[in-house]
């Protein structure tokens, strides 16, 4: 994976002619809450961008029935302008939010990435490879002011940072809800790819719910995996790291973080790259101002350490299988502790799916929410056995 972001995607005109407004609907309902407000509320701000597109725009009520494109708009050159109005007033909305943030490095150069401002207070919302490594920045507003930036909070796991400046009179973005996104929706990302400052570029959903691991953190070093992560058509140019990716209603439903690379050829692949959901980050968002860490990860948590398994693995050890997750180690008083699993047991299906590899578990398991319930077929000694395990919310460290 490449931590690179976003290039123009052309909408073709046959396309919209064949499509009618709700495919650039509001999927973000005002009115609409997060399932958990006291744990996914955004702070409180004052918002200085308006209020929405639909008051001057007026698209397609979510839910209500498809129309041709012929009768909501007559020609395709009338879709095409009015497709234009609701992209032309959405980056209005939320461009004068939009930042530069750059910041040296070690060893010489500058890192480039961008932020979306989310409160009137300055807060500035941005992946953590952006902010790493340093605690002050430079960063760049939409009327070409350059501000001095300093470190509020960072959640390598979940690659989101906060900085803030002391500015007055913010422009403020709009937050959405991720949860009503729908694959092919159209999407608008504003960034600075490769210094190109207040790009935008449209696309669409491609898919939902990707779990998608990351390169090696540059502070750290470890990779992290993030589940539940928005694919966008959009692709991803060094630079757009951090910005805002927005639906037609110009409201802010995902972080832009990274793209695919090309197994074969190196480099980013074309029309893959990955954002965060905009709900993962409104319950990070607090939790960096209040505390400058993330203490609630909201991720599920089984409590085993496991190792890969493979046929020449199996044959030396006689395991009863080839394939499975191997347990290393148990924690106490975890889920798996609770449910009977020891060290040594192999798994080889969660909910009735076979788990080949343990990358399978983990990934099943990202895909959980705590509290959900997992059936657990394994394998102890060379019994086949199942068990019952209630997730728990990960520890923020073990996450």
């Amino acid at each position: 994976m490449l931590k690179h972001h976003f290039l123009v995607a052309l909408l073709s005109p046959l396309l919209l002619a064949a499509c009618d407004l709700s495919s650039a609907r509001t999927v973000v309902s005002p009115s609409s809450a997060p399932a958990s407000p006291s744990a996914i509320t955004a702070p409180s701000s004052q918002t200085v961008v308006p209020n929405s597109v639909a008051a001057t725009s007026a698209p397609s009520t979510p839910g209500a029935p498809a129309t041709s494109s012929s009768a909501a708009f007559g020609t395709t050159e009338s879709a095409v302008a009015a497709f234009d109005q609701l992209a032309e007033r959405a980056f209005e909305l939320v461009g004068p939010a939009v930042v530069k943030i750059t910041h040296p490095v070690p060893g010489g150069g500058t890192s480039l990435g961008s932020g979306t401002i989310i409160d009137a207070k300055g807060y500035i919302l941005t992946n953590n490879h952006v902010a790493e490594g340093v605690t002050t920045y430079q960063v760049t507003l939409a009327d070409n002011r350059t501000v001095e930036g300093k470190l509020v909070g960072l959640d390598p796991l979940d690659d989101l940072a906060i900085i803030q400046i002391d500015v007055p009179n913010l422009p403020v973005v709009q937050m959405g809800d991720s949860s009503q996104l729908k694959v092919a929706q159209t999407v608008l990302a504003i960034g600075n790819p490769i210094g190109f400052t207040r790009t935008v570029t449209a696309g669409i959903i491609s898919a939902l719910d990707r779990t998608v691991t990351e390169p090696p953190d540059q502070v750290s070093g470890q990779a992290s995996t993030i589940p539940n992560m928005i694919q966008t058509s959009a692709a991803i140019n060094p630079g757009n790291s951090g910005g805002a990716l927005i639906d037609l209603n110009g409201r802010l439903i995902g972080v832009p973080t990274l793209a695919a690379a090309d197994p074969e050829l190196g480099g980013a692949a074309q029309g893959i790259a990955f954002a965060v959901p905009i709900n993962k980050a409104k319950l990070i968002i607090p939790q960096l101002i209040s505390q400058g860490k993330v203490t609630h990860s909201g991720r599920a948590y089984l409590g085993i350490a496991t190792q890969p398994i493979t046929p020449a693995l199996a044959r030396a050890y006689r395991f009863p299988v080839d394939h499975g997750a191997y347990v290393a180690d148990v924690g106490a008083n975890t889920p798996a502790a609770k449910a009977g699993l020891q060290r040594g047991d192999i798994i080889v299906s969660l909910d009735g799916k076979t788990i080949a590899v343990d990358s399978d578990l983990a990934d099943s398991i990202l895909a959980h929410k705590p509290g959900d319930q997992l059936q657990i077929g394994y394998y102890a000694g060379a019994q086949p056995k199942t068990a019952t395990a209630t997730l728990v919310e990960a520890p923020a460290a073990q996450s």
